[in-house]
């Protein structure tokens, strides 16, 4: 549980940078980038 709220800062920090990149450039290989970082994160954040 502890390491779950240690990484949060983390990861919204990624998340907002990936909003900026989709503003500035968005592509089809960004988008795929993401989910395949959300299926890395989204397990390991849920265990």
């Amino acid at each position: 549980m502890e390491t779950r709220y240690e990484q949060l800062p983390f990861i919204s920090n990624f998340l907002v940078h990936y909003i900026y990149g989709f503003s500035s450039h968005f592509t089809k290989d960004t988008l795929r980038k993401t989910l395949f970082f959300l299926t890395l994160l989204l397990p390991k954040m849920l265990e």
